[in-house]
């Protein structure tokens, strides 16, 4: 912090006059590093944190509040108004033009699925199951598919086969297999009429593997409901229930739950930086997002100081089994739809999570993402979505400034603060924002924690190209204050560097 600059939440020096006393220097937050953080009490929260935070990164410039990047679609509108069930590029290690984006979504009528090629629109296998989430596996040069009904199928690089190839398809242990991962190069997948059961394949001998009749039970008595998802960290394999995980290293079993925390989906889990990261609700004090290293899970959004845990309660119980996650090295998002949070809605919400700097933030989109995958274009790695539109949709494209064409709204809201004191604050003057490519911006100040009393701010005007004055356009009188701004991307990324407040006074009593 450059010297003579305070934090928000620091407590400032007053100079006394007669009733009323005035800050000596200005308040400034010029550090945005915590990311959004709820449920703290403000006389503990972290002091470079924010209360809301819509559509802004804090790890793109460090310490700054910056717009996400945009999106853009993968190729056309598959069908309109139809959701995607599946997402999952099968990549050849021998030929990467081989390489297909697949993705599943009911056929017209809604009467079957199909699997199409994303980058053509072309149905590439019809007559699925409608309305099934279908989970998919690489493995040997080529990609299972599986819905939990049907009989398995694999591309091998030129069709759809129902028998033999990689995965011995006519040996395949249940037909009702609606999971399927791949660890040390066996291949493992559950059946959905015996709900506590995994099977795994004998090792990979370079062409195929093969079913052998083997089998591992995970304590069928304890309560934990259906196996529900599969994870991987180094040395183990889990095994999610709908109320307990367990761990699996091949060479000896840990069937005793690890927690009674679990998870409703396959799509909550993703792994990053050799950590698996989940979404729970396995009891109501339980739901929230976790980490784990096959040891027991952690809780990433409620139980510490950067919690989000308001906002997470807000998650829908009926769009529990919905939630899909992404994963880079550093970040993991979570879609999980909308959210209303004291009053506001927020529409199609992605939590986005830096599990490097402990940072959280949300986003909003414009359609509501169902499931996730990686996807190779040009030999760099991106992440893509299905949404509930029929299309396919890569996250952060960093040559984007929109959604696919729908502009990027923006929001901040600073913490409420009393400034070391109880007494009432009044501000009548004007306060600076700095930062770039704010045109347009908004601005309110909000007493109390009350967004209902809120006073808009309708005179800005740019000092520079670096600041922005934002004039009182009446008085705000209240014992804590919150500044909100909010603004839209206009072909660039917005960038909030600074909050500064030049004059705020403050009575020496308690009344109004």
């Amino acid at each position: 912090m450059v010297a003579g600059e305070r934090n928000l939440t620091q407590s400032y020096s007053l100079t006394i006059n007669s009733n009323m006393a005035k800050f000596k220097e200005p308040m400034r937050q010029s550090d945005f590093m915590s990311g959004m953080v709820s449920d703290v009490s403000k006389n503990i929260i972290p002091e470079n944190s924010v209360a809301l935070a819509v559509n802004l990164d804090f790890d793109n410039i460090l310490g700054a509040a910056v717009v996400r990047p945009g999106s853009s679609r993968v190729g056309s509108q598959l069908v309109s108004g139809k959701t995607i069930l599946g997402l999952h590029q099968h990549n050849d290690p021998k030929n990467a033009a081989n390489n297909i984006l697949f993705a599943v979504l009911n056929a017209a009528g809604d009467a079957t699925a199909t699997i199409k090629n994303v980058a053509t629109g072309a149905d590439v296998s019809t007559g699925l199951t409608a309305d099934e989430k279908v989970r998919f596996l690489s493995f040997g040069g080529e990609t299972v598919a599986i819905n939990g009904v049907m009989a398995p199928q694999a591309w091998d690089n030129s069709s759809w086969i129902t028998t033999a190839g990689v995965f011995d398809l006519g040996d395949w242990p249940a037909a009702e297999s609606s999971l399927v991962t791949e660890f040390l190069d066996r291949i493992y997948t559950n059946d959905e009429t015996v709900p506590y059961r995994v099977n795994y394949s004998g090792l990979f001998n370079g062409t195929a593997i093969a079913w052998e009749g083997d089998y591992i039970d995970i304590e069928a008595e304890d309560g934990g409901g259906k196996i529900t998802a599969f994870g991987k960290v180094p040395g183990y394999i889990l095994f999610f229930k709908e109320r307990s995980l367990h761990r699996w290293n091949y060479n000896s079993a840990f069937p005793e739950s690890l927690v009674q925390v679990g998870t409703p989906t396959q799509e909550s889990v993703v792994e990053s930086g050799g950590l698996v990261f989940f979404y729970s609700n396995s009891s109501d004090d339980a739901r929230g997002f976790y980490v784990t290293n096959g040891g027991r899970p952690q809780s990433i959004s409620q139980d510490t100081s950067r919690t989000v845990n308001k906002f997470v309660q807000a998650i829908d119980p009926a769009n529990e089994a919905n939630i899909a996650a992404f994963a880079t090295d550093r970040t993991i998002g979570w879609s999980v739809g909308d959210l209303e949070v004291e009053g506001e809605t927020y529409k199609n919400v992605v939590f986005r999570y830096n599990r490097v700097l402990n940072q959280w933030s949300i986003r909003s989109y414009p359609t509501e993402f169902k499931v996730f995958s990686q996807y190779i274009d040009s030999g760099v790695v991106h992440r893509v979505g299905g949404d509930d539109d029929g299309n396919v949709i890569k996250i952060d494209d960093r040559a984007a400034y929109t959604d696919f064409g729908s502009a990027i709204n923006y929001q901040l809201r600073t913490h409420s603060n009393k400034y070391g004191r109880n007494t009432l604050k009044t501000m009548t003057d004007e306060f600076f924002v700095e930062g770039k490519h704010l045109n347009g911006l908004g601005a309110r100040v909000i007493p109390n924690e009350d967004p209902s009393a809120a006073v808009n701010m309708t005179k800005l005007s740019r000092v520079n190209p670096m600041l922005v004055r934002v004039a009182i356009s009446e008085k705000v009188i209240g014992t804590s204050l919150a500044v909100e701004l909010w603004g839209t991307a206009d072909g660039n990324r917005p960038e909030i560097s600074e909050i500064e407040l030049t004059s705020i006074d403050v009575k020496e009593t308690y009344e109004q």
